[in-house]
């Protein structure tokens, strides 16, 4: 998957053994790893500051728009929790999206084409439990708080596919291109 046009930097955040977020940037193809500085091990932090995190997401030197996938346990104790990261990250990034998956909207056909990744006909029971896309559906679990939370925020804007939406502030030029 690459980012919608515009977008020059994918951050996905994973945890270490020092809970430390691991940072990859995607520029041109190309991925670059860093860690947000500022962060400490968990045993030895009270809890991640908004100060801790607008230095770790300065130190980044990403200047555009950037989509985010970020794990708040990773980060160990945040000071006001998924709030705080959203709120940092809009005030460092001129533009911030997230993905808001929905895969309890998710149909599996009954046929379709050979070596397609998906086993046709195998969540029959699923398929009667699934529901219609809306808007104010909440992301799925799997996606995290962090991005629930931005889906929430009283700014923001959420793309229209009913399983792989994205949901983002001043990113409206590509909310409405995701399809």
């Amino acid at each position: 998957m690459s980012a919608p046009r515009g977008l020059p930097a994918l951050l996905s955040y994973n945890g270490t053994m020092w809970r430390q977020p691991i940072v990859y940037l995607k520029y041109g193809g190309q991925f670059q790893m860093a860690t947000v500085v500022g962060m400490l091990p968990q045993e030895l932090t009270m809890g991640v500051t908004r100060n801790d995190l607008q230095k770790g997401f300065k130190a980044l030197k990403v200047k555009g728009p950037v989509i985010v996938h970020a794990s708040l346990s990773a980060f160990g104790p945040v000071e006001g929790g998924a709030e705080t990261v959203v709120e940092t990250l809009l005030k460092i990034f001129p533009a911030v999206m997230m993905p808001v998956f929905t895969y309890k909207v998710m149909v599996t056909p009954l046929v379709g084409p050979p070596d397609n990744g998906l086993t046709y006909g195998s969540a029959q029971d699923a398929n009667h439990m699934a529901e219609f896309f809306t808007p104010d559906m909440p992301a799925d679990p799997l996606m995290g708080i962090i991005a629930e939370t931005l889906r929430r925020h009283p700014g923001a804007r959420r793309s229209s596919h009913p399983i792989l939406s994205f949901s983002g502030i001043h990113a409206d030029f590509a909310l409405r291109t995701q399809t």
